[in-house]
């Protein structure tokens, strides 16, 4: 249905000898857009995520994203401000691309979304009252678009053993592994960032 090329094996084995009803061939569409996916993951060199030691991680960049809340510049954020002068980003399914942080997928756009307003909501309230790149479409496009990719670059960085334009390139190279191999949101990217807007109810956290 997607009009790959097909392992025989691969649907040999899930067709055991039987014609594909359509919802069984979508079925398989998926499967193997997965298992495609995963060929790539392991020839890129991609890692294997240690979700339990995600958190620590991220703690070790709090000093970077004080500094963006505080106004520093960075690539995402001059990006983000670029497309606010434009009139562009209104909403974040307006968005011109995918929310996913490269191959940490939607999984990792969840967790590191949560990790930067459990620590960080209270700064990021303050400082959207004159800072209009956090305002000008509310703390939440500002994290999903600006925090989450910075944050998500550095990860990049020591995953790979790259430099920061490499670790870019490698983000937005990998967003559909990362979409179909780090799902664990029902519903999408989406959702996964807007269920954000209901939790900016934690306390800031010095770092």
């Amino acid at each position: 249905m997607c009009y790959l090329p097909v392992d025989r094996e691969l649907l040999r084995s899930f067709s055991k000898g039987k014609i594909l009803t359509m919802r069984q061939q979508m079925k398989f569409c998926n499967l193997h857009k997965e298992q495609s996916a995963k060929d790539i993951w392991k020839k890129r060199g991609y890692p294997s995520i240690d979700w339990s030691g995600m958190n620590r991680r991220l703690k070790r960049h709090h000093r970077l994203l004080g500094q963006i809340i505080n106004g520093q510049e960075s690539h995402y954020r001059t990006d983000l401000a670029e497309k606010l002068a434009k009139g562009q980003e209104r909403t974040l399914r307006k968005t011109e691309r995918s929310l996913a942080p490269g191959y940490y997928g939607n999984r990792g756009l969840r967790l590191m979304s949560e990790h930067i307003i459990q620590h960080f909501s209270e700064r990021l309230r303050e400082k959207a009252v004159d800072d209009p790149v956090i305002s000008g479409r509310g703390t939440t496009v500002f994290v999903s678009k600006v925090l989450v990719p910075e944050l998500a670059t550095r990860l990049i960085m020591e995953d790979m053993s790259v430099e920061l334009g490499e670790a870019r390139n490698i983000l937005l190279q990998s967003v559909d592994m990362g979409e179909l191999l780090q799902d664990d949101v029902a519903d999408g990217e989406i959702d996964a960032a807007e269920s954000m807007g209901d939790r900016f109810d934690f306390d800031g956290e010095e770092f």
